[in-house]
């Protein structure tokens, strides 16, 4: 994904347009992949470009008028919910091995059923017009606030400050949270990674690129970790057999997260 165009004195409101927009032509991009292929990048591309949309209208709620935004983050959320099943019927299916012929064989059959079903779904739930419809409520100027003229800078350094210490506040240790807390880690992971994807364009390359590289570093050990724990809690591997991947990619993202802390914010 191509980030898309901006510059520190952009008013803020319009940066917004430009970041929602290139997530919402991601996931009419994605929509039509699911509709077009079996493949498993359309789903988790979808869900990736809700999240993001979803991840930038809450990082920059405060620059719209009172909850303007809310009805298309809300119609985001339910998209995003609709295709989590497949997603993970897809991961259990390409992402962890099986147990054996007969496992894969009935779970590449559960795969393709929810697949027919999310087709419907995605109908039925009008997504083919979400994007086109979203795009239109963020190109007036009815939902902005008397934030919304700040420069584009400004109003991304406060949002990834915000972001940073929403996620470092898990504590110092991933190993040692609870299950919910590390999960909850992960989405705030993947809020500031996305908002220094697209935001952190306004600042020099080197600055931004050790912060980036360990969240992505930390994302892939912790989506590993993910999805260990879902294909243990659908049987599909027993936890005497996770336990030896576990470990190892507990201790790297362990790793990870001491040099994540330890990387000096960019803005």
């Amino acid at each position: 994904m191509t980030p898309p165009e901006l510059t520190r004195e952009l008013a803020a409101a319009e940066a917004l347009r430009r970041v929602a927009g290139r997530a919402l032509a991601d996931f009419e991009a994605a929509r039509r992949r699911i509709l077009d292929s079996d493949e498993p990048e359309g789903p988790h591309q979808a869900r990736v470009a809700l999240r993001r949309l979803r991840s930038h209208l809450r990082a920059f709620r405060r620059i719209a008028a009172g909850r303007a935004l809310a009805p298309v983050a809300a119609r985001a959320r339910a998209l995003f919910r609709l295709l989590g099943p497949l997603r993970d019927a897809d991961v259990l299916v390409h992402d962890v091995a099986a147990v054996d012929a007969a496992t894969l064989t009935r779970l590449q059959a559960e795969a393709m059923r929810l697949r027919a079903e999310v087709r419907a779904q995605l109908a039925a739930a009008g997504a083919a017009e979400f994007a086109a419809e979203a795009a239109r409520a963020l190109q007036s100027t009815g939902w902005e606030g008397r934030r919304a003229g700040r420069p584009a800078a400004k109003a991304a350094a406060r949002a990834l400050g915000r972001a940073r210490d929403r996620l470092l506040a898990h504590g110092r240790r991933l190993a040692s949270m609870p299950d919910a807390d590390r999960h909850e880690a992960r989405k705030n992971l993947k809020t500031l990674r996305y908002l220094v994807d697209d935001w952190g364009v306004m600042w020099p390359a080197r600055k931004v690129a050790p912060l980036r590289r360990r969240l992505r570093a930390l994302q892939d050990a912790l989506g590993v970790l993910n999805d260990l724990a879902l294909a243990e809690a659908r049987g599909q591997i027993d936890a005497a057999t996770a336990a030896p991947r576990r470990a190892t990619t507990m201790a790297a993202a362990e790793a990870e997260w001491r040099r994540l802390r330890q990387t000096r914010p960019f803005w």
